[in-house]
């Protein structure tokens, strides 16, 4: 494009010492909501989430599907209403306008956050992602969302286009998730960090002291 300037990727930041895999108390934030760990598919964020690929995703792992949202009332109860339509009901839970203390024991304690963005016109999703990255969560993202985050089995999954081929992937790879938990944590303390990521474009702007 004739630009003839260094070109630097400031990627969405995120504190890693707040959102944290071991938060503190975190069954206790879990068992308010009348979960356990591992027992659900989490996503998180605005209207721009597939609600259906999530739930499907949940039925598919024998899950709850269990959505933070910060919606309006009536919109939440349009979504409450579409999934028990749908027959997916049984398997969700919506949950309004979660602290975010309460947050980070839902990232940290889920099965998998997944997050189905429809949003083709601007990154929507990001400060889930690296939120749910610096819990240490197993993530499944768009492969839109993907560069300069999530590396497909090393770091997160990308999703599959039916949430019933990404919930067979998912099976296939459960080895991994361990190692892809550590990798995201990892990520996200030392590319993410807020401070880090602050340093690095101070540098880039007015170079190092």
């Amino acid at each position: 494009l004739g630009v003839d300037c260094p070109v630097v990727f400031a990627p969405v930041s995120v504190d890693g010492t707040f959102w944290h895999p071991e938060p503190d108390k975190m069954d206790v934030e879990l068992a308010g909501f009348g979960l356990q760990r591992d027992n659900y598919v989490l996503t998180v964020g605005g209207s721009d989430r597939d609600e259906f690929y999530g739930a499907r995703l949940a039925r598919a792992l024998g899950m709850l599907y269990v959505r933070a949202t910060y919606l309006r009332a009536s919109t939440v109860q349009s979504i409450r209403t579409e999934l028990f339509q749908n027959g997916l009901g049984e398997y969700s839970r919506l949950l309004e306008y979660p602290s975010d203390v309460e947050l980070r024991a839902l990232y940290a304690g889920a099965r998998i956050v997944c997050l189905p963005t429809m949003t083709k016109t601007n990154p929507a999703g990001l400060s889930a992602l690296v939120e749910a990255m610096a819990c240490g969560a197993l993530v499944g993202i768009p492969e839109s969302l993907a560069e300069g985050y999530v590396v497909d089995g090393i770091n997160g999954l990308i999703l599959r286009a039916k949430p019933e081929e990404f919930a067979e992937s998912i099976a296939r790879q459960s080895a991994r998730h361990n190692a892809m938990r550590i990798s995201a944590r990892s990520f996200a303390a030392s590319k993410l960090n807020v401070s880090i990521v602050a340093t690095n474009m101070r540098s880039y702007l007015f170079g190092k002291e």
